[in-house]
């Protein structure tokens, strides 16, 4: 009878023993998680932008359709679809540079209907200009500094990928 009850400590001892050691393990082994963690944008600098002027231009454009979406500048609206992209015209007027914008990277001259939206440089701030339909030639303008301009466009990494990114959806025709 001694046998039975030592052998039937020692079976309830190795029952708990195996119970307790199995709540101390894991019962799945998580895989091997080594995430890539993607490099970060770098970000964007006045002195770049001076080097790639296509930098500026698409934070130009960018800017005015994201943070100007319900206030000053609506018809900037025209030239959202950032899939088609833009082309950019450069005409000298009165001894400044004018950019015009126009919605569609390959655009064809019959196509240039309607006044572009447009926008200047002077003096460390760029000008937006948007000409009101049937205004008998009235336009809105809305001066932003360019430091403005950069802390918008560095404000995130995604922001910084999309600025960088979307220079090949540019293309500019300088006709100075």
């Amino acid at each position: 009878m001694k046998k039975w009850g030592a052998l039937g400590v020692l079976i309830i001892g190795l029952v708990i023993g195996v119970a307790w050691w199995s709540r101390q393990t894991p019962r799945s082994v998580p895989a091997n998680t080594t995430s890539k963690t993607k490099p970060a944008v770098p970000k964007l600098t006045l002195r770049e932008e001076r080097r790639q002027p296509e930098l500026r231009y698409v934070s130009v454009i960018l800017y005015a359709i994201d943070h100007d979406r319900q206030r000053h500048l609506q018809r900037w609206q025209e030239v959202s679809d950032v899939d088609a992209g833009w082309q950019i015209d450069i005409y000298p007027h009165a001894g400044q540079d004018r950019y015009l914008v126009w919605p569609d990277q390959r655009i064809t001259a019959a196509e240039k209907n309607l006044a572009p939206n447009w926008f200047t440089w002077h003096s460390g701030h760029v000008s937006y200009h948007s000409f009101i339909v049937h205004s008998f030639r009235r336009e809105m303008v809305k001066t932003v500094s360019i430091q403005t301009l950069l802390n918008w466009a560095n404000a995130t990494s995604n922001r910084r990928h999309q600025v960088r990114h979307l220079v090949t959806h540019l293309t500019v025709k300088d006709h100075r």
